[in-house]
């Protein structure tokens, strides 16, 4: 354990040298992860996370969930993640992989994919952890709304 810990210290010594990154990345298993101070929208959100090297968050299972929950849940703070429908065919797929996700953890009776008003109907093909009823469950709603965001970015240790 001691010499896993030692390589993947060096690794991030080596890879983030002169890498434009933000200071606030969290190791976590075989990824780390930065949670924005800022608000964009989904797009804008997975712009920023691709100039910093990342991509939205992609949820693969209970263990990263409960993580990343672990971290937003004391800000009371609502973030976007990878998954979207931007095809609009009703399939959500991670952005970063264009798998269909085999882990959820939706609100109930979601995603609707739209909203529904008296006038309008709002297009929703994007997903973010909502704070609804302080659930923190994913929830989703109209890309071009601005919240925080979650950018991912995967380890590699070298042999």
């Amino acid at each position: 354990m001691h010499e896993l810990k030692r390589r993947m210290l060096k690794l991030l010594e080596q890879e983030f040298i002169g890498w434009k990154y933000p200071r606030d990345w969290i190791v976590h298993g075989h990824s780390c992860y930065f949670f924005s101070p800022d608000i964009k929208s989904w797009t804008n959100s997975l712009a920023a996370c691709g100039e910093i090297g990342g991509n939205l968050v992609e949820v693969n299972d209970v263990t990263e969930n409960n993580f990343l929950l672990s971290k937003i849940l004391p800000y009371n703070t609502e973030h976007w993640i990878g998954l979207t429908d931007k095809e609009g065919n009703d399939t959500y797929v991670w952005i970063s992989s264009g798998q269909i996700p085999t882990f959820t953890f939706w609100v109930d009776h979601e995603p609707s994919h739209q909203w529904k008003m008296p006038e309008n109907v709002f297009v929703e093909n994007c997903v973010f952890y909502s704070n609804k009823d302080n659930d923190y469950m994913w929830n989703d709603y109209s890309c071009e709304a601005e919240r925080h965001y979650i950018c991912e970015r995967t380890l590699t240790v070298d042999e």
